[in-house]
This record gives structure tokens, C-alpha cells and sequence, in this order.
């Protein structure tokens, strides 16, 4: 069969055309090949193969096999590709669904005894499901400080600190995670954590570093007594499937 199909229903054993477009429903008890666009307003049976050169298709598609040399488009937001147990494919549990990243490459300086936002180390994702899990990769690199008391940084979700050091001292009081300098303005000190947040929500969120010293000058990316040393951090987020 060539040339066109289009019709409200169609049950049939095999068909062979260019294109079809269905405003319904569409089965077929063997194979179907489509040497061009196979548009569905329905659902789309098959009990063999399907070959197109793309699909669409705002119901469910079942097939023994889906081949295209296009592309497959799935009308219905929050749709997924299922294998044969009805199980996601592409969107299972413990895939990336999408990745953010910031980078760091200037030294920030602050002379504050409460936190400030570090620039750049801040990152904004919107998870696609409730259930899905955030993974956060924090590196800060080159803390120091002119005073002698430390550089002190913290994690947040939005408002919230995600995880700090709870063994006392100043890093548990300022629900600091990472810290460094102290002593000479040439010591300085990098951290680096993997956190896995689950903020159950599909509202924006909003992850970012911020510093303070409680007496003195803090420094990240660059040793406190100039430039000379100096570095790069970044902030990277990564939205898993719960």
C-alpha cells in the first residue's frame, strides 16, 4: 500500500504506506512500516514491528520492536518510554534525568562574621518528579584568611543548611561543612563533598555555597597573601530518578 491513510480506526494484519495519520485508534496484528511520519491522535497496538522514519503519538504506543530513523514524541507531559513489565526504560530508578553545573573561576574575598553568597557557586533545578533525588558535587578550593580564625562555609537548599559538622567548635556552630586558613596568610585548605538531598518537590530549588570569618578577611580560590596561588570550585547538581 502506498500513498497516505487516513482514517478514524484501523485494524488490519500488515500495512505498508508513506505516512499515516489516525484520529483514533490504530492496530495492527503484524508488522508496519512507515517510509515516512506515523502521526497517532490515539493508541498505537502492535504485534510485531514497528519501522518509521518518525512517530508520533499523544496515547500509549505497544510494539515488539520500535525502530525510526526520526524521532519518537510522546505528546502527554510526564510521559515514559516502558519496557514490556511496564517499567521505565529511560527515567528508571537511579538514572540521570538532568545535570546543572557552576563554576567558580575569580577569588572572592569577605569581611563579614555572617554568611555571604559565594558568586557563581549557586545553581537552580527544577526536578521533573517528587520522588526524584538531588545529588550535589561541592568543591571549594583555596580557603584562607588574614586573621587567623578561619574561613567557614556552608550548603543550603533554598534557606535550609544540608549537612555540617556536628563534633563542636566553630564549624558545628556555624553549620559550617568545609573550613580552612587559620595561622599564616599562606595556609589554605580545600574541601569537596557528594550529598544526596531529597527535597520531595517539583518546585525550583535553588542550591548555593556561602562564607564568612568571624574576625579578619576570608579568601576562596587564592592563598590570603596575594594572587600567586589560586584555584577554581564549582557546584554541580544532578536530578536522579527516585
Amino acid at each position: 500500500m502506498a500513498g497516505t491513510i487516513i482514517v478514524d480506526r484501523i485494524e488490519s494484519d500488515a500495512s505498508y504506506a508513506s505516512s499515516i495519520n489516525v484520529a483514533a485508534q490504530v492496530t495492527f496484528s503484524n508488522t508496519v512500516n512507515f517510509s515516512s511520519t506515523a502521526n497517532v491522535t490515539g493508541n498505537m497496538t502492535v504485534t510485531g514491528n514497528v519501522s518509521a522514519g518518525a512517530l508520533t503519538a499523544t496515547g500509549n504506543v505497544s510494539a515488539g520492536a520500535l525502530n525510526t530513523t526520526g524521532n519518537v514524541r510522546m505528546s502527554t507531559v510526564g510521559t515514559r518510554i516502558l519496557n514490556s513489565s511496564g517499567n521505565p526504560i529511560l527515567q528508571q530508578t537511579g538514572s540521570v534525568l538532568q545535570v546543572i553545573n557552576s563554576v567558580k573561576a575569580d577569588t572572592q574575598s569577605v569581611t563579614s562574621a555572617s554568611y555571604v553568597d559565594i558568586t557563581s557557586l549557586t545553581v537552580t533545578i527544577t526536578p521533573t518528579s517528587s520522588s526524584s533525588k538531588i545529588l550535589i558535587r561541592a568543591n571549594v578550593n583555596n580557603l584562607s584568611d588574614t586573621a587567623s580564625y578561619g574561613v567557614f562555609i556552608n550548603l543550603l537548599r533554598n534557606s535550609t543548611p544540608l549537612t555540617y559538622n556536628t563534633s563542636g567548635g566553630n564549624a558545628n556552630n556555624y553549620t559550617a561543612w568545609a573550613s580552612g586558613g587559620g595561622g599564616d596568610t599562606r595556609i589554605n585548605a580545600s574541601g569537596s563533598i557528594d550529598y544526596l538531598d531529597s527535597p520531595a518537590t517539583t518546585s525550583a530549588i535553588t542550591y548555593k555555597m556561602q562564607m564568612l570569618t568571624p574576625i579578619g578577611t576570608a579568601y576562596i580560590n587564592s592563598w590570603a597573601v596575594n594572587r600567586d596561588v589560586a584555584s577554581v570550585s564549582s557546584i554541580t547538581v544532578m536530578e536522579i530518578a527516585g
